[in-house]
C-alpha cells in the first residue's frame, strides 16, 4: 500500500497514513487514532473493545474473549483507510505525489 498525504486547510499542517500508520494502531489502539483527531473511530473501537467487559460470558461471540483481539485486529488492518476518511471527513485535502 502506497503512503498517502492529508494537508489540512488551515494551517497547512500535513500527515502521512501508510504501514507506518497500521504499527502505531497494533501498539496503542485507540490512543493513536485520538492522537491523530479521528474521534468517532476513538469511540467506536473503545467502545467495541471495551464491551467483552460489561457482557456477561458466554454471550455469543461478544462474551468471547476473542472478540477484543478481532476487533483489535480488524482497526490494525484497516487504519490506513480509517485514518484517510477521518482526514477527508475534516476537509482535508491529499496531496498528490508528482
Amino acid at each position: 500500500m502506497a503512503a498517502r498525504t492529508f494537508r489540512s486547510p488551515s494551517g497547512g499542517a500535513t500527515q502521512t497514513i501508510g504501514m507506518q500508520s497500521a504499527l502505531w494502531v497494533l501498539l496503542l489502539g485507540p490512543i493513536y487514532y485520538w492522537r491523530k483527531g479521528a474521534l468517532s473511530e476513538t469511540v467506536v473501537l473503545s467502545l467495541l473493545a471495551f464491551l467483552p467487559l460489561i457482557v456477561p460470558d458466554g454471550t455469543f461471540l461478544i462474551g468471547s474473549d476473542a472478540f477484543s483481539f478481532i476487533v483489535w485486529g480488524a482497526s490494525f488492518l484497516l487504519a490506513p483507510s480509517l485514518l484517510a476518511w477521518s482526514y477527508e471527513r475534516r476537509g482535508w485535502d491529499e496531496i498528490t505525489p508528482r
